[in-house]
């Protein structure tokens, strides 16, 4: 994986002085759709083509441009989408800025939500979309979102209007709103929350009402001659400077998106998904601008430093000796080395110490050309991000007898959660290990390299190619799998070695793994710092991570590695400074040595261990210590918390464990403690700190009654299937449930067995959630004969196969009431294929309650492990939406307490109970505040400062939802670089 040192980019003011003219309009063009304009533009690729070019009398209303002839990107249908690559009306000039003036109609979708909004890019050559465009490149399965085409392109500028929030971009979630994102990256949300506003109406992207409403209440939906033209425009800057203006206003100020120019196209595209609404567009007129002098063009920053770049344009060019900048206000023009390549001036500074880990800084930048024209320009980066490993790491009398790395593998019969947390808890467990020790050390192999694969085939990035390079590596057996019962799945790993660093630097390495890993750098599990890690469940995949050593040395590093289902696989190599499997030094590989540090004594875990995150609020602080070359005085041994628990020690043998009980006492959500841990061994006394962060959790409040007062056991189970497919997303499965996806496409699950049901689809009441399509044993609760809570039949999904015959594209809304007999903390999983959502409450679609646990997407049976507080035992609605789109299809629904699960409603003595129906005035429960709070906010060199008390948390948008700021401590400092951002402290 290439490792890419870009980083953000914003630009903040400009002045410039010249002598000549700066620019020339390069080109104008107009497009008024009185032609078709599949003769105008470079491609279009669409899901409406007969509906392409409006106007034309090929809709049911008869509608037209502004006048005549329009563009339609989108009737008010389910499921469409376009791409359309304008064409290059400068021949290949390299064009600067550009500006988009069109007319936009907007709205009256069939379904209550209007969805899913248009998007306006600059795609710059590299982008997927222009590979190879009259191949198929220019798809909305290029776009950020593959499939989104309103979230605009990979690279470039992408101005998005996006009409519904709830899809999720690829460094966060959307907004309703104006959406702004430079090369993938998100840097500016303009929220327009009102829906189906009038055409004047500045906070809503609809240009009119919806049909059967207040403002239109004999229109039909889907019309579009209801709604108005309206005027937008786009324009940015050479300098990433953009405005946007809709309604004749202007929504976006000369906000600085870091943009700048570079060869590229102009893309227009737009979507709907279940929810819809027409998006159209007439009298288009793009106009660029050529540049015909130099210009700035770009600024990467490093740990340490940065690179500034200018660009020449024909003769014109930045003179080097020209260039002053200013890095935090201090001048560092005498440390800067210049270069020139091609057409590129760079200006380089490399720092004698780092930034911090991720850190902003400004700099300040003046310069002139040979053509006489001066520049100055304020831009921001943010630093690299790294791992520091300081030099009191490394270890001394290392035994270097045995080339490569310690492998623990141990194998449980039956499912383990896909999460780094739960597999630390399985290495620390007294669980049986079902992996086969054959030519093992107790279940440790000394091996050479780490490049596995469960059935020896070539994965990952290092495999059997025969061209000779250094990832020309065959693929070994992972040891001991096959297990004892002839499985490949629910494997976790643990590798350690001692790592020959060659010298003080920055190494970035690569860990390809399926499914999830954590890799750590430190002498024992109490003193480890986390560099790199996946928790969660992927295919082959590479996680790259860049760590910096103070000096050269040995160093202890280890590695989990974990897999629950299907493909397993695992790889550990450098990327930089050579791109080489760890050990393999022919290739230039790091050497290693399998051998552990010669300590003391060595803390062998400690759980939660240093940084971890997500950690269940009722867990008890278990740590670990073996006697190694001394032995641990058990008297000395002491463990406290910041929050004023302390732990008991006791020894057995030469294995000391110290335990905080806490009795299912709940830390706040995400709360963050530290543990203390001092002891001595052989006369060397040891005190060690560590610190980890409380998952941030939800607390059940919504319609509660009494424990006890639910009646009618069971779910009721609601299916809604349809005979052509929909996304595989919640906002699809909730337009299916509601009967509105496709244009009210009908219900064909069979209904052959069902209740009278009172939302569209068929309604089942059914006992448990354990089904797949056929029957089939699928997921974890399956007929294994054993007589253990999870030996339970899979049943038949109710009303499948459907009256089709077929057993895709359905979704199901199941709902009950839970009782939850005492307070505490509650685990559930549901394990899918494909994706689910929990909810508090019986609300739908707008009005569901809190999340409580969700996967969206598709995937084959695989479990989502997702936790709650419960304050005051009773009985709460809960909500679950689970939807499939082909092939398999199984859904489970169960609670865990760590160790073993069941069922909800199982006859099983420890599984929650299920109702349909309950006595008694529900009411909400009252949530404790938390004591925290906000204390002041002010202005300190350009940043805010929030003065604080408790956990502070931040959102997009005011109504959350609020998540901790990670690392936060007051006061706290924040660069004001995002259109809005709103904090709370609890």
């Amino acid at each position: 994986m290439e490792n890419n040192n870009r980083r953000k980019m914003k630009w903040s003011a400009l002045a410039v002085g010249a002598v000549f003219a700066l620019s020339a309009q390069a080109g104008e063009k107009t497009w008024d759709f009185e032609t078709d304009p599949f003769d105008d533009f470079d491609y279009i690729d669409s899901t409406q083509l007969d509906y392409i070019w409006g106007g034309q009398g090929f809709d049911d209303w008869g509608a037209e441009g502004n006048p005549d002839g329009f563009f339609s990107i989108t009737e008010a249908t389910g499921g469409t989408s376009t791409v359309a690559v304008l064409p290059d009306i400068d021949n290949g000039d390299f064009v600067k800025s550009f500006n988009m003036k069109m007319d936009l109609r907007m709205g009256n979708g069939t379904t209550d939500r209007p969805a899913d909004g248009i998007s306006i890019n600059f795609a710059r050559t590299s982008d997927p979309m222009l590979a190879d465009v009259q191949g198929g490149s220019a798809v909305a399965g290029n776009a950020a979102t593959a499939g989104c085409a309103e979230t605009g392109t990979q690279t470039g500028v992408a101005v998005s209007f996006d009409t519904w929030a709830g899809n999720s971009l690829p460094d966060g979630p959307d907004i309703e709103g104006i959406i702004v994102r430079v090369d993938n990256k998100t840097v500016g949300r303009f929220a327009m929350p009102t829906r189906h506003g009038a055409a004047d109406d500045i906070t809503s992207l609809q240009t009119g009402p919806i049909g059967g409403s207040d403002a239109a209440p004999d229109a039909e939906r889907g019309d579009p001659t209801i709604l108005d033209w309206v005027a937008l425009e786009v324009d940015v800057d050479e300098l990433g400077s953009l405005n946007v203006t809709y309604k004749g206003n202007k929504l976006v100020d000369n906000f600085s998106s870091g943009f700048f120019p570079s060869p590229g196209q102009i893309i227009l595209m737009g979507r709907t998904g279940g929810a819809n609404e027409a998006h159209h567009v007439d009298n288009l007129t793009l106009t660029t601008q050529l540049a015909e002098s130099w210009l700035v063009a770009g600024l990467d920053g490093t740990a340490n430093g940065f690179t500034f770049s200018f660009r020449d344009v024909g003769n014109s060019q930045v003179d080097a000796d020209s260039i002053v900048i200013l890095l935090d206000g201090v001048d560092v023009s005498a440390e800067l080395t210049k270069s020139k390549d091609g057409e590129f001036t760079h200006a380089t500074y490399v720092g004698d110490t780092l930034f911090e880990s991720g850190s902003e800084h400004t700099v300040d930048v003046t310069a002139s050309g040979n053509d006489g024209r001066s520049t100055s320009v304020t831009a921001s980066f943010t630093a690299q991000s790294y791992s520091m490993i300081p030099a009191d790491l490394a270890l001394e009398g290392v035994d270097t007898g045995t080339k490569g790395f310690l492998l623990f593998i141990k194998q449980k019969d039956g499912g383990v959660g896909n999460n780094t947390q739960e597999r630390l808890d399985h290495l620390a467990d007294d669980s049986e290990n079902v992996a086969d020790d054959f030519q093992s050390d107790d279940y440790t192999w000394t091996v050479d390299l780490i490049n596995f694969d469960q059935d020896g085939n070539p994965q990952g990035e290092f495999r059997d190619s025969g061209n000779g390079d250094s990832m020309d590596v065959p693929d070994d057996y992972i040891p001991g799998i096959p297990g004892f019962t002839d499985s490949t799945d629910n494997i976790t790993g643990f590798i350690q070695t001692v790592a020959r660093i060659p010298e003080a630097g920055f190494y970035t390495f690569g860990f390809n793994s399926d499914d999830g890993f954590l890799t750590t750098v430190g002498n024992d599990s109490a003193s480890q710092i986390r560099v790199g890690e996946f928790s969660g469940g992927r295919g082959a995949s590479t996680t790259d991570y860049t760590v910096y050593f103070e000096a050269a040395g040995d160093y202890a590093m280890q590695s989990l590695w974990y897999e629950g289902g299907g493909g397993a696989n695992f790889e550990w190599f450098t990327i930089t400074p050579n791109k080489a499997l760890l050990n393999d030094t022919a290739n230039g590989g790091i050497q290693t040595f399998a051998a552990l540090p010669n300590v003391p004594a060595r803390v062998t875990s400690a759980t939660p261990g240093n940084g971890a995150a997500g950690v269940s609020p009722n867990n008890n602080v278990v740590v670990t210590i073996e006697d190694a070359a001394s032995k641990v005085d058990a008297g000395s041994v002491s463990l406290s918390l910041s929050t004023g628990e302390t732990g008991t020690a006791s020894k057995s043998g030469g294995v000391t464990t110290v335990t905080v009980d806490r009795d299912g006492a709940l830390w706040s959500p995400a709360q963050e403690v530290t543990a203390s841990l001092s002891y001595t061994a052989g006369g060397s006394e040891r005190s060690v700190d560590w610190t980890f962060t409380v998952q941030d959790y939800p607390t059940l409040s919504k319609g509660r009654t009494d424990v006890g007062s639910g009646s009618d056991s069971g779910f009721e189970f609601r299916i809604f299937q349809t005979a052509t497919s929909r996304g595989n997303n919640t906002a699809d499965a909730e337009a299916q449930l509601a009967g509105t996806w496709a244009d009210g496409e009908e219900n064909v699950a069979d209904p052959a067995g069902s209740e009278t049901s009172d939302g569209p689809g068929v309604l089942f009441n059914v006992d448990l959630i354990n089904m797949d399509q056929d029957g089939n044993a699928q997921g974890v609760f399956r007929d294994s004969g054993d007589g253990s809570s999870t030996d339970r039949v899979d049943d038949p999904i109710p009303g499948i196969p459907g009256l089709t015959d077929s057993t895709d594209a359905m979704s199901a809304e199941i709902l009950a009431y839970i009782e939850f007999p005492s307070a505490g903390y509650y685990q559930m999983i549901f394990n899918s294929d494909d994706g689910f959502r929990v909810t508090e409450t019986h609300g739908a679609g707008d009005a569901a309650g809190m999340e409580l646990g969700v996967f969206e997407g598709g995937r084959g049976a695989s479990d989502t492990q997702f936790g709650f507080a419960v304050i005051e035992a009773g009985v709460y609605p809960i909500r679950a939406i689970w939807y499939e789109g082909g092939g398999g299809a199984n859904l489970e629904w169960s609670t865990t307490d760590g160790a073993s699960r069941w069922l909800i409603n199982d006859s099983d003595s420890n599984a929650l109970k299920a109702f349909r129906s309950r006595s008694g005035t529900p009411s909400d429960v009252a949530l404790p505040s938390s004591g925290g709070s906000i204390a002041s906010v002010g202005l300190s060199e350009g940043n805010v400062v929030i003065e604080y008390s408790g956990t502070l948390k931040s959102s997009e948008s005011v109504t959350g939802p609020f998540n901790a700021v990670g690392g936060a401590s007051s006061p706290y400092s924040v660069e004001p670089t995002k259109a809005a951002e709103f904090y709370i402290a609890e």
